[in-house]
């Protein structure tokens, strides 16, 4: 999830329309672009945590203060998005 995906995730976003987006995240900085998409939309994607289940190709490790900090963030994100509605 990258900010250039942004104007085009939101596109989509608009023509599936409400829990139609599904978008898989490893990294808080990846939070702001889920954000814009809303921003753009008024519909809020789905959000996965991508696990690295020992590949090393992508997602957060387990048990590592990088999945602890990832999961804090969505949590946080969730309940700024509750207060808005």
């Amino acid at each position: 999830m990258t900010p250039a995906a942004v104007e085009r995730l939101s596109l989509i976003s608009k023509a599936l329309g409400p829990n139609g987006l599904s978008l898989m995240v490893d990294h808080p900085a990846q939070l702001p672009s889920i954000v814009a998409i809303y921003t753009n939309t008024s519909i809020a994607p789905q959000i996965f945590l991508k696990i690295d289940m020992g590949g090393h190709r992508a997602g957060v490790a387990p048990q590592t203060s990088g999945m602890h900090k990832t999961i804090g963030s969505i949590i946080q994100l969730e309940s700024k998005a509750q207060q808005i509605s």
